[in-house]
């Protein structure tokens, strides 16, 4: 199992990883980098030059009252009894820790992943925007997003971080140069 922050990513996400090989023995390295990066580093590089910057679900006067009760790494346990919903879960309500690395990225409108608190302007009181989540998956300002926003939001929780998609690749790329008897023909 790998986890995105353990090879540079911003995020907890776990994949299993497995690679098959007829050309040579496969190594998958033990790694994990310390310190890891933060969902407030990811965070911190969106600027409104981003594209999918301004992609956001706009929560309603009552979602937006419970988000912005939400502490930095809480969740839905932090509302007052009378704010919290039926079917809760554990990622509901969650905010996200700026000295963390972030929750894996799965369709954040759906539970309602906010970015931390920068400030108390209020602003940060809203769910991520495509951009955010998109740096948080390891994405930079030139990547944009296509389509309505729930498919944006799709696409970016589907995929893969872009951190654990390099370290299959170099494991992959490592296993055809250690192998130079291998025929690509």
């Amino acid at each position: 199992t790998v986890r995105d922050c353990d090879v540079g990513g911003y995020t907890k996400r776990k994949r299993a990883l497995l690679i098959g090989s007829r050309i040579g023995k496969t190594v998958i390295p033990d790694i994990s980098l310390q310190p890891y990066h933060t969902a407030g580093e990811a965070i911190r590089k969106v600027t409104p030059a981003w594209p999918n910057y301004a992609d956001v679900t706009v929560p309603g006067p009552e979602t937006k009252l419970r988000i912005s009760m939400v502490p930095e790494g809480g969740n839905w346990k932090d509302l007052p009894e009378h704010l919290r919903t039926k079917g809760i879960h554990s990622n509901m309500y969650r905010r996200l820790n700026r000295n963390e690395p972030s929750i894996t990225i799965c369709n954040w409108r759906k539970y309602l992943l906010s970015p931390p608190r920068f400030d108390e302007s209020g602003y940060w009181d809203r769910i991520l925007t495509v951009a955010e989540a998109a740096a948080l998956s390891g994405l930079n300002g030139a990547f944009r997003f296509l389509g309505k926003l729930s498919s944006m939001q799709q696409q970016v929780g589907n995929g893969v971080p872009i951190a654990m998609g390099q370290f299959a690749k170099n494991i992959i790329k490592n296993l055809f140069l250690h192998n130079a008897e291998f025929n690509f023909c």
